[in-house]
């Protein structure tokens, strides 16, 4: 197998474990989540059986629809610490 080919197979067979390499600060992230985020909703949101986010790449954008939608204003380090921060508290995707 080519060098290449061998890494994309690691990569894809790694899956959810990429998570575990998420940029960010989750102290930071908390930051932001306590002082935004729960001012449109609690952390029922982030642990309901039902939820939307089924994936990093799934929690990744909804927290950029949520910016998308409301007049807060996150430049991509704050959402990488909100993705990290809600990852390791709430999602384990690792």
């Amino acid at each position: 197998m080519k060098p290449s080919l061998l890494f994309v197979a690691l990569f894809l067979a790694a899956g959810s474990t990429q998570a575990a390499f998420l940029p960010g600060d989750a102290a930071k992230g908390k930051a932001i989540v306590d002082k935004q985020c729960m001012s449109c909703h609690d952390s029922s949101v982030y642990t309901r059986s039902n939820r939307r986010v089924q994936s990093v790449e799934g929690l990744i954008g909804q927290v950029n629809g949520c910016v998308r939608q409301t007049s807060v204003k996150l430049d991509r380090e704050q959402i990488n610490d909100v993705v990290k921060y809600l990852d390791q508290t709430y999602y384990h995707f690792k």
